[in-house]
């Protein structure tokens, strides 16, 4: 994947400017399905732009798609919201790896360490993500 088409994913997953049927925030906005496919899309776009998310050259449009998939999915799951009602503990529990993952990615690239970055990303393909390194 190159960076412009890495850079075009991210902002179809994040919805900003349109609505896309196959994008990660609209699959799981609208569907309730969590896919895990859609996911590893995510990652690999914003491994893929990882140097733009370092501060000193710093993109803010690929920042704003990141973001806008963090921002959603939190809100979301907030007590009482849209997928709150809708999905069982289990997918709940994988939605909030994810996030935890792609903000993880997000604090290291920003700090300027891709060795650190994709840590538990590649755990979670793995299989041995368990959560948070809290």
């Amino acid at each position: 994947m190159d960076e412009i088409s890495a850079k075009k994913l991210l902002k179809m997953h994040s919805d900003i400017d349109c609505r896309c049927e196959s994008s990660f925030l609209y699959r799981l906005g609208h569907d309730n399905i969590l896919i895990p496919e859609l996911f590893s899309e995510v990652m690999e776009c914003i491994r893929c732009l990882s140097d733009r998310f370092y501060y000193e050259r710093m993109n803010g449009e690929v920042i704003k798609y990141t973001y806008s998939i963090l921002f959603w999915c939190r809100g979301w799951l907030s007590k009482d919201a849209l997928l709150d009602k809708k999905l069982d503990c289990l997918s709940k529990k994988k939605l909030t790896d994810w996030i935890e993952i792609i903000e993880e990615a997000l604090y290291y690239l920003m700090e300027g360490s891709q060795e650190s970055a994709f840590f538990s990303y590649e755990e979670y393909l793995d299989g041995r993500y368990t959560g948070g390194r809290g």
